[in-house]
């Protein structure tokens, strides 16, 4: 017992040593040296935000000790904006407020900062206030710009939900769900446009004869909206000189969308996805995806993500499901797989039936049979869950067409069966699928031939514009039957 009482004694000595010396070895540091290890620990890979609050706070005492009034600046500033990015909107506030009164005042920079301290908790009207007091002084300031754009789409946001509620009862019979996407039109459309008119007359109408008067009103909450979203180009524009604001570009883009400006949303969305800040943001690729596909624009919507993506910005599983779908109508086969791959890694168990599903088709139009044939198989076999309506249907034809690339024939006649009975009329490949049915029967030996006549009048109904190619099949195979049963014809 006595040896290890000494050894804890030794212990806890070296233990106090070190302490002592860790401390004395900051208490030396000098200040500027503090402030970068700080910086270290709040930016690259392995960020330690509590650490480096610990460092700053630190290296704040020793600058003031030592009286470096621009680095206290300086590590106020920096102090502040890791506050802002964490939550710490109080203590940012007071710190930039104390920079501006004791340091540094009238800064239009630390002022625009401030206003995106507003901005952050959610006080929409001092922060716009704000912003646009730090334009009147300096309009290079890319932050207020961008501090201005995202309170300009906040404020018009609001007037559009004011108009929703006073509109609720009056519209509930006639549904708020398309009067609501009416109102965005009527908010995101210039007063002079055409459309906007007829939209405004559309929504009047629906309002009971009792009810004009709130009718009027919701009109007023969106000329103020449309008022407001009037001054967000601009404002977007000129923030695009300092750092993006990632999720001001992708409410734009959805405000362009609800007006039904397709086409401008389109150019808007392709312009700016080439900065690196959106171009590696998943939530505004996802928006700008379905954008293109509205547009009709399946080969840029499958080409704007990065198939690297995934490693570099970590997208969720429904990110994953919407690329895959797009690659999919886009018949992007190459990079299918791929993002099935990480939809099946990142989803849950529905997401990855459906990711299952990609997969098989992408490897079968790529040609690699046996990989399609089992991921097609475990598909259809382990909790089917459909993309889209039809897919099980597409899955039982891309199945039969990879057991015939196999010369599985008993296999191959299962699934067309299979897709057949699920769709008989409709469905990609339909005539197909009924002419390969009748392929099969007239090679099988013992097969009635009837059964082939009738899958072949099948694909003839179905596929009126291959009359050419398949009804001198049909005729051949009619008297062919009749010969066999002893008909004149």
């Amino acid at each position: 017992m006595r040896v290890l009482t000494w050894i804890y004694a030794l212990l806890a000595l070296a233990l106090c040593t070190w302490l002592v010396l860790t401390w004395r070895d900051a208490a030396r540091a000098e200040p500027r040296t503090m402030l970068e290890a700080a910086r270290r620990s709040i930016s690259g890979p392995l960020v330690d935000s509590k650490r480096g609050m610990r460092e700053l706070a630190a290296a704040l005492d020793a600058a003031e000790k030592a009286e470096d009034l621009p680095l206290v600046e300086e590590i106020l500033v920096t102090r502040a904006r890791l506050l802002k990015s964490s939550g710490g909107l109080t203590q940012a506030r007071a710190d930039i407020e104390r920079v501006l009164t004791h340091l540094r005042p009238n800064s239009p920079g630390l002022e625009a900062l401030l206003a995106a301290i507003d901005l952050e908790a959610g006080d929409i009207d001092s922060a716009l206030a704000r912003a646009n007091a730090v334009l009147v002084k300096d309009r290079n300031q890319a932050e207020a710009w961008g501090v201005k754009a995202e309170a300009l789409l906040a404020l018009a946001e609001q007037n559009v939900q004011n108009a929703r509620r006073r509109a609720g009862l009056s519209l509930a019979e006639a549904g708020l769900d398309a009067a609501d996407l009416l109102m965005r039109r009527i908010a995101a459309r210039e007063p002079t446009d055409p459309d906007r008119a007829r939209s405004i007359d559309e929504l009047y109408a629906a309002f009971p004869a009792s009810e004009k008067h709130r009718a009027r009103e919701v009109l007023q909450d969106l000329d103020e909206a449309g008022r407001l979203l009037a001054e967000v180009p601009m404002a977007l524009a000129e923030s695009f000189r300092g750092p993006v604001r990632r999720d001001t570009a992708q409410a734009y883009l959805q405000v362009l969308r609800d007006a039904g400006e397709t086409e401008l949303a389109v150019d808007f969305g392709l312009g700016v996805s080439r900065l690196s800040a959106l171009s590696t943001y998943p939530a505004f690729l996802r928006q700008l995806m379905r954008t293109l596909v509205d547009a009709g624009r399946l080969k840029a919507a499958a080409e704007i993500v990065d198939p690297a993506l995934g490693k570099k910005a970590g997208p969720d599983a429904d990110f994953f499901q919407d690329w895959a779908e797009t690659l999919y109508r886009a018949e992007s086969w190459p990079v299918l797989p791929h993002a099935a791959n990480l939809l099946r890694a990142a989803g849950d168990p529905d997401q990855r039936s459906i990711s299952n599903f990609y997969l098989g088709l992408g490897q079968a139009r790529l040609g690699v049979h046996e990989q399609a044939q089992i991921a097609l198989d475990r598909y259809l076999h382990r909790g089917t869950v459909e993309p889209f309506p039809g897919a099980t249907v597409v899955a039982w034809q891309t199945l039969s067409e990879v057991e015939r690339a196999l010369n599985k024939s008993d296999a191959e006649l299962g699934a067309l069966r299979r897709r057949l009975m699920l769709a008989p009329e409709s469905g990609p490949h339909v005539a197909d699928a009924w002419l390969r049915r009748a392929e099969i029967a007239a090679a099988t030996s013992g097969a009635d031939p009837l059964n082939t006549l009738e899958y072949l009048a099948q694909a003839l109904r179905l596929a009126p514009l291959r009359n050419a190619e398949l009804e001198p099949r049909w005729r051949e195979l009619g008297r062919a039957l009749a010969e066999a049963q002893h008909i004149d014809i």
